[in-house]
């Protein structure tokens, strides 16, 4: 009888190394509350640490089959064109997809990407670091929706509502205020509304503006303002900071027409102006009665001619 020996002792100390080098993965993924698993050069998964598979009900480690199935359809097409960056040599970030639960419940997930490189340069495979971000997805949609309400509502004040940012840059103006300037949103936005102030008070206006939001104070200003059909009418601009842990986060700021009432006041100050006048004008008259055209006679001299029969 006659047969051949091989030594396969080297077969087997790699198999080993690979076997402890998994194990040291495993280790190393229940250390991070995240999902741990590497990849091969063109993306496909090479290894899933038990947290992934545990989430996923994918039974194997080293399997791409079942892999691309948990990912939400919706999200597909975001996932290859995210790998297409990264085989392009680009740096695409970080990638928000939803992964299938076992229970067939979809989570957001945060995926980032570490290139492993050989010795010589060249790429070997990829290292990925999933994050469950599903609370902070509910919450910044919570949040959208909280902000369209809002919207919805300041839209239906009957007066013009803005909000700026803490340098004091609007970056939100209700409808009432875009129809009032008869301005699409970007051209109002930022301190392009100041380009309607009337053209003698923007720069005190400008110059107040500054001051205020500089010093954290409220803004309250009267100035002329161009509206939808070109007329310059009063506005009354009424500014307040608002705080969160002791930093200005946002300024609210509510323009009101003051037009009739500016025009009003106006009126009622010529009227008492010229009141004054004729006041005036009767005292000096009456102290130097040789000042009117013809020399004054009181009342009971005129009567007395009356009387007489003269004219």
């Amino acid at each position: 009888m006659s047969g051949m020996n091989w030594n396969i002792n080297r077969q087997k100390t790699e198999q080993e190394n690979l076997r402890q080098r998994i194990r040291t993965l495993e280790a190393m993924g229940a250390l991070f509350p995240g999902h741990v698993w590497t990849a091969r050069p063109d993306g496909s998964p090479e290894y899933l640490s038990q947290s992934i598979r545990e989430y996923t009900g994918i039974q194997v480690s080293n399997t791409s089959a079942n892999y691309d199935d948990v990912i939400h359809p919706d999200d597909v097409a975001a996932n290859e064109h995210y790998w297409e960056e990264l085989a392009a040599g680009r740096d695409p970030g970080e990638l928000e997809f939803r992964i299938r639960r076992a229970d067939g419940v979809y989570r957001w997930f945060l995926c980032r990407m570490r290139a492993v490189r050989g010795l010589n340069g060249a790429l070997v495979g990829w290292v990925c670091l999933n994050w469950d971000i599903n609370d902070r997805k509910i919450a910044e949609s919570r949040r959208r929706s909280e902000g369209q309400n809002y919207r919805r509502i300041v839209d239906c004040v009957p007066a013009c509502v803005c909000v700026a940012d803490p340098a004091g840059n609007l970056v939100y103006v209700n409808k009432v205020g875009l129809a009032a300037l008869g301005r699409p949103s970007e051209e109002v936005v930022g301190d392009l509304w100041m380009n309607y102030i009337h053209p003698t008070e923007v720069e005190a206006a400008r110059a107040q503006w500054a001051q205020c939001i500089e010093a954290g104070r409220p803004v309250d200003v009267v100035v002329r303002m161009q509206q939808y059909d070109g007329a310059y009418r009063w506005q009354h601009l009424i500014a307040e900071p608002f705080y969160d842990e002791g930093a200005i986060v946002n300024w609210y700021l509510v323009v009101i027409e003051v037009d009739d009432a500016v025009k009003a006041q106006e009126i009622l100050k010529k009227n008492e102006r010229e009141a004054r006048e004729i006041v005036d004008a009767g005292h000096d008259l009456a102290r130097h009665p040789k000042r009117g055209n013809r020399p004054m006679e009181s009342p009971h001299a005129f009567v007395h001619r009356k009387d007489l029969g003269g004219n």
